[in-house]
């Protein structure tokens, strides 16, 4: 689990809601949760697992050819899958045997994987990106797989591709993050030959365009093919994959006006950067998966915005010990509410943002992600570390924008950035930002 209190908070919560949880792990974390459990009085919950948790290195791996193997039928539960929600109620999402096989067979179908294939990634196995996406569905299918561990990535990033041209690797997967974060460490120039890279998978974040575009042309030579970005989306509650565009698509982006993304109402697309936000198209379902979008419980038509519904065999049933969080997303007739917006486009899906994320300002929706994405072109705004939140007083009728920029250097150096976010934020979309001196005294404590 994550080296920090709020993860060690969310294994706790997590045991309370499982049966008769052991916990299998390394004595070295058990002993940072004890610190954690005496520091925030959570002592007996925290000697309840340490009665039911087996050390990971006392395991005699030798001895484990005495067991039984399980007959398990494809209904059974197969795995519980937390989503990286928030620490308060942790949300277990059950999958099958049947779910799971059923959507690996959807992404190795539509994305035409073939068996000479071999996959690379570095995003650990507690991702349900880098445990379904990339270790799962090649395990299934018998296709070379290499993991880079995660800590090995974050030390030396171009090892990335170091290991690609070292196996000839030829699908790789990032966020946002991978992408920014090796072009940052690319100061001079490998020996590397990415020609053998057919597709890059990119989700598990907002996709940004730019980003996108910036990394094929400071990659291309190296070989890297400028249609290998394949921009894809899914969640857990799918399992993983629920769309992936046709193999060699060129990357297709939607430059929408930021006046029209209210939901349930009609995009409309314009030339200019000025006013408008990009969305990148994120491809077609799986062959075993249904899309569409809702406003009010009414299906939409191509080119409207609303809640994105998917039902599929790889779909889950619901979250585990929790009825109440089910019923929040799984309608009567087998659909499931994502909690995600976006509109379809010859079957095509763009998504545009969170439900619970917008701010509204004017009457007019706002992604939060998309703000952010204007004052990363702002120097001394990096990727990850800017935050934009709506805040609201109790008689406020509309929400006051606040962008939150990690800065560590003197106060005095950031404001020039400051000024800059305002001006370009102003230009781009028509918004104010709230003046610093509004902001409550903490956040400015805080230094973020």
């Amino acid at each position: 689990m994550g080296n920090n209190d709020e993860h060690r908070q969310k294994l706790i919560n997590i045991y309370n809601l499982l049966d008769d949880a052991f916990l299998i792990i390394d004595s070295d974390i058990i002993n940072k949760l004890e610190i954690f459990s005496k520091k925030h009085n959570l002592e007996k919950e925290f000697l309840e697992i340490k009665d039911k948790t087996i050390d990971i290195r006392d395991i005699d791996f030798i001895t484990l050819e005495n067991g039984t193997i399980v007959n398990s039928k494809e209904n059974d539960l197969a795995v519980i899958q937390f989503s990286s929600g928030s620490t308060g109620e942790p949300k277990g999402v059950t999958l099958t045997h049947k779910n799971i096989i059923e959507n690996c067979n959807g992404v190795l179908e539509t994305a035409k994987i073939k068996k000479d294939d071999s996959y690379l990634s570095w995003i650990p196995l507690t991702h349900d990106m880098g445990l379904m996406g990339w270790h799962i569905t090649p395990l299934i299918f018998g296709v070379n797989q290499v993991i880079i561990e995660r800590n090995a990535f974050i030390r030396r990033p171009l090892l990335w591709f170091d290991v690609a041209t070292k196996y000839k690797s030829t699908l790789l997967c990032s966020p946002n993050f991978g992408y920014r974060y090796l072009l940052k460490f690319l100061k001079k120039t490998p020996k590397w030959n990415l020609e053998n890279i057919r597709l890059i998978f990119n989700g598990a974040e907002p996709i940004s365009s730019s980003l996108c575009e910036e990394f094929l042309k400071t990659l291309s030579p190296y070989g890297l093919k400028d249609n290998s970005m394949y921009p894809v989306y899914g969640l857990a509650e799918a399992t993983l994959g629920v769309t992936v565009p046709k193999a060699y698509e060129n990357l297709k982006t939607y430059n929408l006006d930021i006046n029209s993304l209210n939901i349930g109402e009609k995009i409309k697309e314009l030339k200019t950067d000025i006013g408008s936000v990009s969305y990148v198209c994120v491809g077609s379902p799986l062959v075993n998966m249904q899309i569409r979008t809702t406003y009010n419980d009414i299906i939409l038509e191509d080119d409207f915005i609303g809640h994105v519904e998917i039902k599929s065999v790889s779909v889950t049933s619901g979250y585990y010990n929790n009825s109440k969080a089910t019923s929040k997303i799984l309608k009567k007739d087998g659909w499931i509410d994502t909690g995600d917006l976006g509109f379809i486009r010859d079957g095509k899906l763009i998504i545009t943002g969170r439900a619970k994320d917008i701010i509204i300002k004017n009457g007019i929706n706002y992604y939060p992600h998309d703000i952010e994405d204007i004052c990363l072109e702002i120097e001394g705004c990096e990727l990850n570390k800017v935050v934009a939140v709506g805040s609201r007083d109790k008689n406020q009728e509309d929400e006051d924008l606040i962008i939150f920029v990690l800065f560590k250097k003197e106060l005095n150096d950031f404001l020039e950035i400051e000024k800059n976010i305002k001006k370009l934020i102003l230009q781009k979309i028509g918004l104010d930002v709230l003046p610093r001196s509004s902001v409550k005294p903490l956040a400015l404590a805080m230094g973020i």
